[in-house]
């Protein structure tokens, strides 16, 4: 384990995440190491907003990745979100609707940012571009997350941090990403 800014060791769960004040989520977005896609796709993962206001209106939600062929060859790498059953985080994720088939929303981008370019408040993170999503104007058009493997070699716990792109770029909390389980097969538009 890895140990915080304030010596405390970091915990391999998304609840340990929690329970961390925000300076120390934010040593952990500085000091994280850059996702490695091929670990994320095809897979589903657990999250949770860390923070208010996030962590009041939407605790739970399930992320998803996978890459998607372009009509001129391109491989692109995306994800997307699909809504969970409020709770707490000690009580299991279930996906909404509870149906064979949730509803896939909030489709994004990923690309690794660099350093020094324009917004590159997270370089080495792995951006989660929801204007590039193919979202239209429905409002999570207006997100844009940064994400960081929080441990080296544990490719299980990811942290990010969410912004609204509204001219400014305003934080608008942290969330925490664990490895849940496989992905549907089919691709999920």
């Amino acid at each position: 384990m890895r140990p915080l800014a304030r010596g405390r060791a970091l915990g391999h769960h998304l609840t340990d995440l929690d329970r961390l004040p925000k300076s120390e989520l934010e040593h952990l977005l500085r000091h994280g190491e850059t996702p490695d896609f091929a670990a994320l796709d095809g897979f589903l993962f657990r999250g949770a907003n860390l923070a208010f206001p996030g962590s009041f209106l939407f605790r739970k939600f399930v992320k998803g990745f996978f890459t998607e062929g372009r009509a001129d060859g391109r491989r692109v790498s995306m994800g997307y979100n699909l809504a969970a059953e409020k709770g707490s985080l000690d009580e299991p994720w279930k996906l909404l609707p509870e149906t064979a088939k949730p509803r896939p929303f909030g489709f994004y981008e990923c690309r690794v940012v660099r350093a020094g370019e324009r917004r590159s408040y997270w370089p080495g993170s792995l951006l989660l571009d929801y204007a590039r999503g193919g979202n239209g104007l429905r409002p999570e058009s207006l997100l844009q997350d940064f994400l960081v493997q929080v441990e080296g070699g544990n490719k299980d716990l990811y942290l990010g941090k969410a912004y609204l792109a509204l001219g400014a770029w305003l934080p608008a909390g942290y969330f925490a990403l664990e490895r849940w389980r496989q992905a549907p097969p089919e691709p999920p538009r």
